[in-house]
């Protein structure tokens, strides 16, 4: 086995540099890359990461990893936006821009029909993202949405699943729509009442007819939270 001594660069491996051109870094000099922003430099298996303002190098003692924990390491690192190219960070400034329009024009087909088809999808598009508790039906979706809403939702969508979106910027948004206002005065009507209280009785009647078993138990957990939301609902009226 060899020695750290005896082991080739970390700098010389040919899997390490197409990794790093791949991510537009080029060689400068034996062990240093960069991408015409950063800068990485090997010492042997030693890496100092250093970002475009130079004044917080990164070092990393990388003899004891394997090539895959080393590109999980750098893969995060050098997306950061102080690794990133100029070409890179001009193009997720755009993005940026663009998911904000994105987000904007959302927030306007709301607050101009909060109660139509197409408010009521991107109501419930909103706040899925925002805490969860809204499920999206995308046949729905398909149907309700016009062609410019639904590419709207769907940049806007991918940009959140990508980790471009933050929950601020999506509490913007639903500030702007009415929804952050709007969400204390929605009550629960007569209607939607007697719907519920007819779902509590169909869950019951499944209660007695199923037998002992891990469904009459998740029956009857069902039963007991709409009974809770039920008896909320009517607190709140």
């Amino acid at each position: 086995m060899r020695t750290l001594q005896q082991r080739t660069p970390l700098a010389e491996l040919p899997w390490l540099n197409n990794f790093l051109i791949a991510r537009g870094f080029e060689r400068t000099s034996s062990g240093n890359f960069t991408n015409g922003r950063a800068t990485l430099r090997f010492d042997g298996w030693v890496l100092h990461a250093i970002p475009d303002d130079r004044t917080k190098t990164w070092r990393s003692d990388l003899s004891e990893a394997t090539p895959e924990s080393i590109r999980q390491l750098l893969v995060p690192l050098l997306a950061s936006p102080s690794f990133l190219s100029h070409a890179e960070l001009e193009q997720r400034r755009g993005r940026d821009v663009m998911l904000g329009e994105n987000l904007a024009s959302i927030a306007e087909a709301i607050a101009a029909g909060p109660d139509s088809p197409t408010g009521r999808q991107l109501r419930g598009f909103l706040w899925s993202m925002y805490n969860g508790h809204h499920l999206i039906n995308l046949y729905s979706a398909k149907e309700d949405l016009e062609g410019e809403h639904r590419k709207r939702m769907l940049d806007v969508l991918g940009g959140w699943m990508d980790g471009y979106i933050s929950e601020d910027a999506l509490q913007t948004a639903l500030t702007a729509s009415g929804e952050m206002d709007r969400w204390d005065t929605v009550k629960l009507g007569g209607t939607e009442e007697a719907r519920l209280v007819t779902v509590i009785h169909d869950v019951e009647t499944l209660i007695k007819s199923v037998s002992p078993s891990q469904s009459h138990v998740d029956f009857a957990a069902a039963r007991r939270n709409l009974i809770m939301a039920l008896d909320t609902l009517k607190l709140n009226r």
